[in-house]
């Protein structure tokens, strides 16, 4: 005998499994017309200034992290990434023992170009001096190069980086300022990283065009070879949840020797900050320990990393730039 299976019980069992799983599965129900949540939008100028700057910082938040070539005498070797654009601006006070000078904007132009490779324009500096008889004031002379890293992988992996910088100014300057020809440069830099600390050095070759008295011809145009040596030492401060390296304190030597003329050392120090990790402020002073160098000075900045500027680049960043 077959026995008949009620309909209505299971009928009501099904009602209550389907209908709130139903009500799960709608994303967007139908809001109460009595309900005094607004769901419109806020269009209103100020709050579009707001979300707009919100979203502005949220992005200067992301990778790659902006590393400069300043504020210190001694470069970074590391490069702009593939594609990228980077500004890089700063104002310098020189107190010397009969008068002073000022310069600024001291900007910087770089862009990732090629692999590990960048473009490098420093445009003209207005420059100005004050309380001393041979008073001058115009723009420096603009300086075009090229940045490339050297260091292979092996040495990468264990904290070091090589880069080197080749370049030479165009005489654009003001008569007061221009070497009036183009004069070569180049730069090797070297930085070893261990644990929160890095050691770098530089060495670079100047070759400026002076006016040197010659006592049979008089006043002759020579180039006036010039030797840097640097040295430099960091310490990188982690932040936050992330431990993000947002401050890095350091201690340089720096020192100029001429074919012709008296040397200039100096010793200074300074501070950077990154307050997200595509911008940076920095602060520097130091201190002459030759009489031709500055008694003192002090110099400060504000750099950019925009973004991307070559978007037929797709290329990701292989590596973390070392601040």
């Amino acid at each position: 005998m077959i026995r008949r299976i009620p309909l209505i019980p299971i009928l009501i069992l099904l009602a209550t499994v389907m209908i709130p799983a139903a009500r799960a599965a709608d994303p967007d129900p139908v809001p109460d017309p009595d309900s005094k949540v607004d769901a419109r939008p806020d269009l209103s100028p100020i709050s579009l200034v707001r979300r707009g700057w919100k979203d502005f910082i949220r992005a200067q938040d992301y990778m790659p992290m902006i590393c400069t070539d300043r504020n210190s005498v001694t470069p970074h070797p590391n490069v702009v990434p593939l594609g990228y654009l980077q500004f890089e601006n700063g104002v310098t006070l020189d107190k010397f023992h009969h008068g002073g000078d000022f310069g600024g904007s001291e900007t910087l132009a770089r862009l990732g170009a090629w692999r590990h490779g960048e473009l490098r324009l420093q445009a003209p500096t207005y420059l100005t001096s004050f309380g001393d008889s041979d008073a001058f004031a115009g723009v420096t002379d603009i300086q075009l190069g090229i940045k490339q890293e050297l260091d292979p992988p092996a040495l990468r992996k264990k904290g070091v980086d090589i880069g080197v910088i080749a370049g030479f100014s165009v005489p654009t300057g003001s008569r007061s300022l221009t070497t009036t020809r183009v004069d070569p440069f180049v730069q090797m830099i070297s930085f070893y990283r261990y644990r929160n600390c890095t050691l770098g050095t530089s060495h670079s070759i100047f070759m400026p065009s002076q006016f040197q008295d010659d006592p049979a011809a008089g006043p002759v145009l020579r180039r006036n070879v010039t030797y840097q040596p640097t040295v430099i030492l960091f310490k990188h401060i982690k932040v936050g949840k992330e431990q993000v390296e947002k401050i890095d304190i350091w201690t340089e030597y720096a020192g100029l020797f001429y074919d012709q003329g008296s040397s200039v050392q100096l010793i200074d120090m300074g501070a950077v900050y990154r307050p997200v990790k595509r911008h940076q402020v920095d602060f520097r002073f130091g201190f002459g320990l030759t009489g031709e160098a500055p008694r003192a000075f002090i110099g400060m900045g504000y750099s950019w990393l925009p973004g991307r500027a070559l978007p037929f680049y797709k290329r990701p960043v292989e590596y973390r730039y070392r601040p």
